[in-house]
C-alpha cells in the first residue's frame, strides 16, 4: 500500500512540473513575442521620428533664405535631397539666389506640423504645414497684422513631400504645393 501512494505522488509530481515546465515555456514564448512587437513598433517610431526630422529640417532651410548667406542657404537645402530631385533643385537653385539677392530678402521658415500618410521599409509620404515670414526692403508698406509683423509677408504652406531611405539616411525625394 506504501509503494501504490509513493508511485501515485511520484505520478502527481511529475504531472506537476510537466505542467510547470509547459506553463514556463508558455510564458517565455508570449514574452519574447511581445518584446519582438514593441521592438517592432520602436522600429517604426523611429522611421517616423527620423522622416518627420529630415522633413522638417529640409523645409524650414528651404523657407529660410538670407541674401547675405546664399551659399550656406543653397547647400542647406540640397543636403537632404535624392535622386533626380537632386537635378532639379539644381537647376532651380542659381535663379532663386539671383531673386533672391535683388529682392534683399531675408526669410525665417519654420514648420508647424508633419503628418506621415505613408510609411514603407524605404518609403514615405509626408503632409507639411509650414510658413515662410519674409522682410525685404520692397515690403516697406505692408502693415503688422495679429499674426505678421510690420515690413514682413507671412506665408502659409501645405506641402507634399516624398521621403526615400538611402544609404546616407532618409532624403527627399520631391516636394510640392498639395493638389
Amino acid at each position: 500500500m506504501l509503494q501504490a501512494l509513493r508511485t501515485r505522488m511520484n505520478l502527481v509530481l511529475l504531472v506537476a512540473v510537466a505542467l510547470a515546465l509547459t506553463m514556463l515555456i508558455l510564458i517565455v514564448t508570449v514574452g519574447t513575442k511581445a518584446v519582438g512587437v514593441t521592438a517592432k513598433g520602436d522600429a517604426e517610431q523611429g522611421r517616423i521620428d527620423a522622416v518627420k526630422s529630415v522633413v522638417s529640417d529640409e523645409i524650414t532651410a528651404l523657407f529660410s533664405p538670407d541674401y547675405r548667406h546664399l551659399d550656406t542657404w543653397a547647400a542647406s537645402v540640397t543636403r537632404s535631397v535624392s535622386g533626380d530631385f537632386i537635378d532639379f533643385v539644381n537647376s532651380q537653385i542659381e535663379t532663386s539666389k539671383a531673386r533672391i539677392y535683388a529682392a534683399k530678402i531675408i526669410a525665417t521658415g519654420g514648420v508647424d506640423a508633419v503628418a506621415i500618410n505613408d510609411l514603407k521599409a524605404t518609403t514615405a509620404k509626408a503632409f507639411v504645414m509650414a510658413h515662410e515670414n519674409e522682410t525685404s526692403p520692397s515690403l516697406k508698406k505692408v502693415a503688422a497684422t495679429s499674426n505678421c509683423p510690420a515690413q514682413t509677408l507671412c506665408s502659409p504652406y501645405v506641402l507634399e513631400v516624398d521621403v526615400v531611405l538611402t544609404p546616407g539616411g532618409w532624403k527627399i525625394s520631391k516636394w510640392g504645393p498639395v493638389a
